[in-house]
């Protein structure tokens, strides 16, 4: 089996985690909160095993992300390139916003502190990150994103 098909199904499946916590996160955790749980141990414990499962898949989602940059890279053209950037600079931000909701820093409590907004943010930001990603393998499937031989010709001097 290759590795490159396994990688993508991996990343496929972290990413769809990562966004079903933020959808449970956002759903059940901060009303739970609201409720005037924030204090109690429960609350703690769950957000604290919240943040640590997030923090793995978190880091699931990028390498392979990288991994998955690094065996494709070579094969497409300039606007593949271009749009595969955006797509990463969006789930890296993605990345450090979860990681502040997650685990809060007393500095920036004040920012962080009401949970719901950020959370419907990612959510927003994930189906970017999603319609980007499909964006992206349908122009592989149909050829538009892969470099050409005339493309690469007319690249070197």
């Amino acid at each position: 089996m290759d590795i490159s098909f396994l990688n993508k199904w991996l990343h496929l499946i972290s990413i769809v985690c990562v966004l079903g916590g933020i959808f449970f996160a956002w759903l059940v955790l901060v009303p739970s909160l609201k409720d005037g749980a924030e204090t109690g141990d429960l609350a703690r414990q769950m957000w604290k095993r919240f943040g640590m499962a997030f923090g793995v898949l978190w880091i699931v989602v990028l390498a392979t992300g990288f991994l998955n940059m690094y065996l494709v890279t070579p094969k497409v053209n300039a606007n593949y390139q271009m749009v595969l950037g955006i797509k990463t600079l969006l789930a890296l931000a993605m990345f450090f916003i979860s990681m502040l909701i997650a685990h809060p820093v007393k500095a920036l409590q004040r920012a962080f502190g009401n949970r719901g907004p950020w959370l419907l943010a990612l959510l927003l930001m994930g189906i970017v990150v999603l319609g980007l990603s499909a964006h992206l393998n349908l122009s592989r499937i149909s050829g538009a994103g892969l470099k050409t031989a005339a493309g690469s010709a007319a690249a070197q001097p």
